[in-house]
């Protein structure tokens, strides 16, 4: 999980890295396809040719590196995946008769719920001591930069399995929220 989520932090540099170069380029009356030259083949005059091709560099480099770093927190994700173990048989049989009260929305990208390995349509069933929607705020906020359970239910091969999640809601994520999806209740 740790080595994810500094992969996602690494995502994050390059995309803001990213976002600085465009801006660098943008500064210089260019943007990644602007000709160089005028249409008889000379240089453009109102252009720092030499800063716009040095921009443009280190843009395909960062946009590389960015390329290489996916696979790797695609493999790193599946890892997480793997590492969510379903609940034992006798603790299952007990939650069993708990019923799930929210559905999972949109995930954000680089989110705690992301993290976590957390997907859209998810049924949450738990989270932490919360087992109703109306309490599921206040044991976020409760948990804020801590470590809380998370009990879903997810469909593998269409058959309902209730899994355990570890989620640490938090903030300066990237987006707003602390964690980082959309939930929504379940009609009873």
């Amino acid at each position: 999980m740790e080595h994810l989520q500094a992969l996602l932090r690494q995502k994050t540099d390059l995309e803001a890295e990213l976002r600085a170069l465009d801006h660098a380029l943008a500064s210089q009356g260019a943007t990644r396809t602007t000709p160089l030259v005028d249409s008889e083949g000379f240089p453009r005059a109102d252009l720092d040719i030499n800063a716009v091709v040095d921009i443009r560099r280190a843009l395909n480099y960062r946009q590389n590196d960015l390329r290489a770093l996916m696979p790797k927190i695609e493999s790193a994700l599946q890892q997480v995946h793997q590492m969510e173990q379903p609940i034992d048989k006798n603790e299952e049989q007990r939650r069993r008769r708990r019923r799930g009260f929210a559905r999972v929305g949109s995930v954000a990208e680089g989110g705690p719920a992301e993290s976590a390995g957390v997907r859209a349509g998810d049924v949450v069933v738990g989270v932490g001591q919360a087992e109703e929607f109306a309490r599921v705020a206040a044991e976020v906020a409760r948990h804020e930069d801590n470590e809380v359970e998370l009990e879903v239910e997810r469909v593998f091969d269409g058959a309902p399995q209730r899994l355990r999640l570890t989620l640490r809601p938090h903030r300066g994520w990237g987006g707003s929220g602390l964690l980082g999806c959309q939930i929504s209740e379940l009609p009873q």
